[in-house]
């Protein structure tokens, strides 16, 4: 993980209406459901916020959705510091770095209940965990995620287990005792 933990913010910028989604490749990282889905709760909730990250040529032009591209990794911590929740449910993920990444910066994290995503969020307790593809379903762990502030609470509790566990000391340090 790439966190420098001195630029973890102190949530003091959040308002419970912003979501992230990072990702360069938006097709495999689900990015049009994510799309969708915020659609659907910009109508119950039309003060949300979408901020995008990664994709270059992306054309919305949808009120509530800010493209930012393909930031340079300095970059994304104001981003990170400044949204509620992080949402990706990609279509695969053989690790997924971004939700630890999130998770550090206190961002409770919505991702699919496959592959790697139910490793680093504990349904219910720092994230969501999408279960069907579906936009309505997205759209109300999107909703329930940005409205639950023991959610939130949980992951900021956990943010120096989430710095140890996933820093490059860390993955080093097992990868010298697997082949040591």
């Amino acid at each position: 993980m790439n966190v420098d933990a001195s630029l973890i913010g102190n949530y003091t910028q959040r308002q419970g209406n912003k979501i992230l989604f990072v990702g360069r490749d938006f097709e495999t990282k689900n990015g049009a459901l994510v799309v969708e889905a915020f659609r659907l709760l910009r109508e119950r909730r039309p003060e949300v916020e979408l901020f995008i990250a990664g994709p270059e040529h992306l054309q919305l032009s949808d009120a509530g959705i800010h493209l930012l591209g393909n930031l340079p990794y300095r970059e994304l911590p104001q981003y990170y510091n400044l949204c509620d929740v992080f949402c990706m449910p990609s279509k695969f993920e053989a690790y997924g770095l971004v939700f630890p990444e999130a998770l550090t910066f206190g961002l409770p994290c919505i991702g699919r209940d496959a592959y790697e995503m139910p490793y680093f969020i504990e349904d219910g307790e720092t994230g969501y965990l999408l279960r069907s593809e579906t936009k309505e379903e997205l759209a109300d762990l999107m909703d329930r995620a940005l409205g639950n502030q023991q959610l939130a609470a949980n992951v900021r509790e956990r943010r120096d287990f989430y710095v140890q566990e996933y820093s490059w000391d860390t993955v080093a340090r097992r990868i010298y005792e697997v082949i040591g």
